[in-house]
């Protein structure tokens, strides 16, 4: 099997916030301007999970960078927020890339809250975001659903209950760190997107149940597709998604402006399905 050598740059960037966000930038070796994907990791990982997608991208000569988003790995900050300031995170990332001088054209990658962030990026720059296309695995629609539905599964608690502590879970968070847990709700963001996505989600995803990606998909306003995997939702991905993915992001990155039909856009469920 032919090797590709790939440089590695670790980076710092400054988020909007003041805080040092750790980075790293993989160069395939090859031409001087590539195209490359940003990789966004779930709440409870870093920056190492983008690791997995080396191989596959290197051999395209697609460049991969990745963080560890402000609160998470070993980036400053003391906490995360779902995707609410992650946001702000990836923006400073593009804006970091697009000043270089040898990217080409964008894609993101995100899984779980990366995936929200992403959404949310692009939906308050949708003018001027530079992306052109993105894989979204497993994100969760509406974050109010998901934390009733995981306290539902896991406390049993009566809805009475349940609502009295979520309260009080939102009160305490928003008073700590100012931040509205009710407030990401993608159905209503997606609305202002279309940018080319291709969905992933599990039947078997114990945390974010599926019904969220279809909520998504129901609303988003871009050409899109969707793949099926069998995982649980923080286990391995395998080669057969990855290798889809990223035939998804080269065949999306190759399109001139001129190649979109301007009728793909908006056309809710109308969408390929593959499985793995």
């Amino acid at each position: 099997m032919e090797k590709t050598l790939v440089k590695r740059e670790d980076v710092q960037l400054q988020n909007r916030e003041g805080q040092t966000l750790e980075c790293s930038h993989f160069l395939p070796e090859g031409p001087t301007l590539q195209d490359c994907v940003v990789y966004l990791h779930c709440n409870s990982g870093s920056r190492v999970e983008a690791l997995q997608l080396l191989p596959a991208l290197a051999k395209e000569s697609i460049q991969l960078f990745c963080l560890d988003f402000s609160g998470s790995g070993i980036s400053q900050g003391s906490y995360v927020t779902l995707g609410e300031k992650e946001s702000g995170d990836i923006q400073t990332v593009l804006r970091y890339l697009q000043g270089l001088g040898s990217v080409r054209k964008i894609a993101l990658w995100g899984r779980s809250m990366g995936a929200v962030a992403a959404f949310l990026c692009l939906s308050r720059n949708r003018f001027n975001h530079g992306v052109s296309c993105l894989v979204s695995d497993s994100p969760f629609c509406r974050l109010h659903t998901l934390v009733k539905e995981l306290a539902k599964k896991t406390l049993k608690l009566p809805d009475l209950i349940t609502n009295l502590v979520m309260t009080m879970v939102y009160k305490s968070v928003r008073n700590k760190t100012g931040f509205d847990l009710q407030s990401i709700d993608l159905a209503e963001n997606v609305q202002y997107v279309d940018t080319p996505c291709l969905f992933v989600a599990s039947e078997n995803d114990s945390v974010v149940d599926i019904h969220h990606t279809y909520d998504i998909m129901h609303k988003y306003q871009g050409s899109k597709e969707i793949f099926l995997v069998f995982q649980d939702h923080n286990d391995f991905r395998g080669n057969n998604m990855i290798t889809h993915a990223v035939q998804f992001i080269k065949t999306q990155l190759s399109l001139r402006p001129e190649d979109v039909p301007y009728q793909t856009r908006g056309q809710e469920n109308k969408h390929n399905i593959s499985m793995a």
